[in-house]
Order: C-alpha cells, then sequence, then structure tokens
C-alpha cells in the first residue's frame, strides 16, 4: 500500500504468467466480501515467467474507514487469488454545525466546531431557504490542530421573518465533511398601519394606528408635520410583544387652524422599525364665507345674501354694510351651528338712502377665528328721472296744446303729471298718472287747455316714486290768437323767435311765441305780436298792430295806425299818419304827433 489520503490509496502486488498469458485486477471494499474492482476490466500481465509488479489507484474512499483488498490472476490454468490485505484511511476533520445568534431581520450568526485531526482544514457554511442550500460563506481557515476549534460566520442580506437552511463543512487533504442541517427564522419588523384621526379640533388632533410587534418589544410613536418631511414627532409609548394587532393613538396639540398635516405611524424593535403610510388631517379652520348677491332691493331696503360654512365649529354671523367699504354699520348677529357644509344666510337691511351705492360683506366667527367675506355693492332704486320734452307744432291751439316728456320710473310704481301756468310759478297741473315700475324711459304726454289765446304759457314734467321726485326743465309755449279783429292769420309764426315779413297786399302776420321781428310792408296789415317781446312795424298802409304780452316795440309807420300795446312794458311810435295810441297794461311809452289820437299811455315824449 502506498499513498494512502483520506480519499484514495495505491494498491501494489506481483504476478507471475508463468508462461501463459494472463490477467490481473484487486478486488477491495470495507469487507472481505470486496464488491469493488480496479481497474475495472481485468489488465493483461503477459505470459512471460517472471514477477511482473502491478498498482491501482483507489479513488472516492471514505476517510476514516478501513478497507480490505486482494490480488487476483487470472489464464487459461485458472485463477491465482492474493491473501487479504488491509489498510484505513486517515480521518478527515471532525466538524459539528452550531447554533444561532444575533438574529436580525437580514442577518444572522452561526456556529460550528471544528476539529481538524492533526491536518490543515478550512471551513466554510453552506446556507439557503431549501436544504440545497444554493450560498456559501467564504472558506476561513481552522488550523491543523487536534482539537475542536469554535468557529462562527455572519450570514447577511437574508430576508425578514424567513426560514433558512444551514450546516457547517470543513474540508483538508483527507477530505470534506459536512455537519448536520440546522434551521433558524429571521426576525420580523414589527407591523405599523396608520390609521384616522379622531377629536379633530382648530389646533388639536388625535391620530390613530395599529402595531403588530410581532412577537418582539416594541415601541412605536407618530411623524407629523405641514409636508411628508414632517419635521415633528410625539413621544415614544410601548406597544408591548404581543403577535397580535396593537390599537395605538397620540394626541396632537399646538396646531394651526385650517391647515393640512402629514403623519404616519413608526414602530421599532429588535427586528428594525416600520414606517406606516403617510396619511393627512385639516384642523378646523375659521368659517368659511362667500359674500353672495341682493335681492328684493327697494329704495330703502335690500335683502343680502351668503353662504357660511362653520367648519365644524359653532359660528355666528353678521353683515357690515355702508356707502363706502369701511362699511360703518352691520347687522344684528345671528347663530349658524356647527355644521361642515355650506349654509345660505340672508338678512334683510332698512332706512336706506334711495338712490345711493351701498358696500356690504359677510362676517363670520368661531372659536377658530373670524373670516371676512369679499365686497359687494348694490344701488337703491333712485328717484325717477324725467325729461320735458319739445312742442309739437302741431298739437299748438288757440286754447292749449299738447306737451310731452319722458319717464324712467328706475324699478319703483312711479307717477307723473305736468304742471303749467302763465309764469315760471306754474300753479297749475295735469291729472297724476301711474307710468308703471319699470327701468327704460316712458314716453309721457297730456293736454293743457284753457289757456288764453295769444299767452304764453310754462310747463314742466314732475314724476314721484317712493325714492322721491324729480321735476324737469321749464319749457314754455305761446298760443297764437284765433283771429285778429275776426281775420284769420295769413302768416304765422312759431314758437321760436321768428322774423315774419307781410306781402304787399294786405296781412294778417301773427307771431305766436317768442322775441319775434315782423314788418307789414305795403297795404292794410294786421300784425299781433303775441307772448313775447317783439318788434312790429307795420310799413305802409293803415295798420292794426297788436304787440301783446311782453315788452314790445311797435312802430306805425305811414299811414293812420292802430297801435295797440297791450300787456308789458311797450315802446310805441305812431310814425306819419294820424295814429290811434293804446298803450295797455305795463309801463309803456309813445313818441306821436299832432295827428295822432292818444287813447291810453303812461307817458308820452
Amino acid at each position: 500500500m502506498t499513498a494512502i489520503t483520506g480519499t484514495s490509496a495505491t494498491l501494489n502486488g506481483t504476478v507471475n504468467p508463468n508462461g501463459t498469458a494472463t490477467t490481473w485486477q484487486f478486488e477491495y471494499g470495507t469487507t472481505t466480501g470486496y464488491g469493488s474492482k480496479e481497474p475495472a476490466t481485468a489488465t493483461n500481465a503477459g505470459s512471460g515467467t517472471a514477477n511482473q509488479a502491478v498498482s491501482a489507484s483507489l479513488k472516492n474512499l471514505e476517510p476514516g474507514t478501513t478497507y480490505h483488498y486482494r490480488l487476483i490472476a487470472s489464464n487459461a490454468d485458472g485463477n491465482t487469488v492474493g491473501l487479504d490485505g488491509v489498510f484505513s484511511t486517515p480521518a478527515a476533520s471532525a466538524v459539528t454545525t452550531g447554533g444561532v445568534s444575533n438574529l436580525t431581520t437580514t442577518s444572522a450568526t452561526v456556529g460550528c466546531s471544528v476539529d481538524p485531526n492533526g491536518v490543515a482544514t478550512s471551513w466554510f457554511v453552506e446556507y439557503g431557504t431549501s436544504t440545497s442550500y444554493g450560498t456559501q460563506t467564504s472558506p476561513q481557515n481552522a488550523g491543523s490542530g487536534t482539537t475542536a476549534v469554535n468557529v462562527s460566520a455572519n450570514l447577511t442580506g437574508l430576508q425578514p421573518a424567513r426560514t433558512y437552511n444551514y450546516r457547517c463543512v470543513a474540508t483538508n487533504a483527507n477530505g470534506t465533511v459536512r455537519g448536520a442541517n440546522a434551521t433558524f427564522s429571521t426576525i420580523d419588523a414589527p407591523g405599523a398601519t396608520t390609521g384616522a384621526t379622531s377629536a379633530l379640533g382648530s389646533t388639536t388632533a388625535t391620530v390613530t394606528g395599529k402595531v403588530e410587534p410581532k412577537g418582539r418589544s416594541t415601541s412605536y410613536f407618530f411623524e407629523y408635520g405641514t409636508t411628508t418631511s414632517y419635521g415633528s414627532r410625539t413621544s415614544t409609548s410601548s406597544a408591548g410583544n404581543s403577535t397580535g394587532s396593537v390599537n395605538v393613538s397620540k394626541s396632537l396639540s399646538g396646531l394651526a387652524s385650517g391647515t393640512t398635516y402629514h403623519y404616519r405611524l413608526v414602530a421599532t424593535s429588535d427586528g428594525g422599525t416600520t414606517r406606516g403610510a403617510d396619511a393627512t388631517l385639516t384642523t378646523l379652520g375659521p368659517p368659511t364665507v362667500n359674500t353672495g348677491g341682493v335681492s328684493s332691493v327697494t329704495a330703502t331696503s335690500a335683502v343680502l345674501l351668503a353662504t357660511v360654512n362653520p367648519n365644524g365649529r359653532s359660528t355666528s354671523w353678521w353683515f357690515e354694510y355702508g356707502t363706502s367699504t369701511a362699511y360703518g354699520q352691520r347687522t344684528s348677529t345671528r347663530s349658524l351651528g356647527s355644521s361642515t357644509r355650506n349654509e345660505s344666510v340672508s338678512i334683510q337691511i332698512s332706512g336706506l338712502q334711495p338712490g345711493t351705492t351701498f358696500h356690504y360683506r359677510v362676517v363670520a366667527q368661531s372659536g377658530a377665528g373670524t373670516s371676512r367675506g369679499g365686497n359687494g355693492s348694490f344701488a337703491t332704486a333712485g328717484p325717477p328721472s324725467v325729461a320735458t320734452g319739445t312742442l309739437p307744432v302741431a298739437s299748438l291751439g288757440p286754447g292749449g296744446a299738447k306737451v310731452t316728456g319722458v319717464v324712467n320710473p328706475r324699478g319703483l310704481v312711479t307717477t307723473a303729471w305736468f304742471e303749467y301756468g302763465p309764469s315760471p310759478a306754474y300753479g297749475q297741473r295735469t291729472a297724476q298718472v301711474s307710468v308703471g315700475s319699470g327701468t327704460a324711459d316712458v314716453p309721457f304726454e297730456a293736454e293743457i287747455r284753457g289757456v288764453k289765446p295769444g299767452s304764453r304759457t310754462f310747463f314742466r314734467l314732475v314724476a314721484v316714486s317712493e325714492a322721491g321726485s324729480a321735476i324737469g326743465v321749464g319749457k314754455s309755449f305761446g298760443t297764437p290768437v284765433a283771429s285778429v279783429l275776426g281775420r284769420r292769420c295769413t302768416i304765422a309764426g312759431t314758437q321760436g323767435h321768428d322774423v315774419l315779413v307781410g306781402t304787399p297786399g294786405p296781412d294778417v302776420i301773427c307771431g305766436l311765441a317768442g322775441n319775434d321781428v315782423i314788418r307789414g310792408l305795403g297795404g292794410d296789415d294786421v300784425l299781433a305780436g303775441g307772448p313775447g317781446n317783439d318788434v312790429l312795424n307795420g310799413g305802409d298802409g293803415a295798420d292794426i298792430i297788436d304787440g301783446g304780452t311782453g315788452d314790445d316795440i311797435i312802430k306805425g309807420e305811414a299811414g293812420g295806425d292802430r297801435l295797440l300795446g297791450k300787456a308789458g312794458n311797450d315802446q310805441i311810435l305812431g310814425g306819419t299818419g294820424g295814429d290811434t295810441i293804446e298803450g295797455g297794461p305795463g309801463d309803456d311809452s309813445a313818441v306821436v304827433d299832432e295827428l295822432d289820437k292818444l287813447a291810453s299811455i303812461e307817458r308820452r315824449r
């Protein structure tokens, strides 16, 4: 026997063919029953007559094992069997799989015992989630001593809450020995489930959650803040070491009202730290308000509208109002309750000034603060507007006229009429007529009758509603004379200032209203000035000149004229010819000669 190791050996012997072709092979095994052959096929030893050395190498032997072997030679004469031989392979190192320490969610330390049996020996640990292992540590030196050495290896990169198989392996020149399989389970980190909030206030809240200690002593706290960076945390408390879920909660205080906060539950044990999902809460803020519109606006009142959300706090509300955004007035305070929805509110204000713009806003207050709505504005209904119209010429007659105008009720029930009279003091009026309550211009007209022909009448439009009254601009018209000395007018003026010139023949010229200039030219003319300060020149011929009302200048010119000043402060010039002059009411003056007949005059020259 030569070259014996823990797993191999070389068998030696001699064979003499004695002149006959001979083959040989070794039988070996752990008993004298042998059971194995080497080489597997008999080998030729030739046919010589001398001893021939033969050998065979055995492999895959078991370390520390006794083997039996013998040499067999065969030829045509039969088999020759050598004596039984015995050899023992040296023992390999001894290895024992040990226990586990420093167990975490992702790592563990496993121990081994290795006896090198006097041969330089290395060792490692095989491990994995099955007995196929699949992973091993780096080989480490166990020395070459003859006593057992306790060694350990750190296993890392493990999965939490997972069962692992492992065994210790030792190897040296005498072979490799594998220890028994053992198992361990990594620790599971605690469970942490962020829950809902309760007892929500404007500056406080209670946050809740569930912790699963999974059999390990576990503590917890909550992180919170206005972002997912959190920044604040509660105190730490124990959740115990049960294997079930534990309900936990913490009270938060010193929060800002009406603010959204992020929070999460954090649980820690020797198995690691687990952070629950992010959740949010919003502290109760001051009421949410929205200034609305207005309704039922009159000259002195309106109903103000708004919405108020108490945001879960007992809330009161009112309106501020006034003629500027400084407001200055407020309604009574009303209670709204503590709902979390938008509530419609309204209140009537009265005693307002007609035709005035008012500003207003809603105000709501709770324990979380005071909120003011945006500014709104409205205008109370004002007095009606009026415009005295022009006088249609076609409506004018000797006894009066149809007068017109425009009224805008501005949304309130309105009546209208005309005031009229012989002077701007008026003194008379037409019947009152309703023009409705719209917001558009309404044409308005009335008949003024009973006016003296050839006189001036002043008139103006008046309208009134609950917001007040409106008076139009005063205007006037002059009525024509129906006839002059029974003769119908052949030339007539207008309501304005006219220049009227007759023909060479006899004319009847009526000035109507306005400050007119009238000239008769030739012929026996009749000139009637009418209302207004007129200049009347009869021209040639025997003329009749009636100044009418107003301060007139009357010139007879040539011919025997009849000059009538009528009302007003008149200047009467007779001219050539025998004139008849009547001044009439007023402070008149006359220029006459010896041919004139002065019927009545206040003074002469």
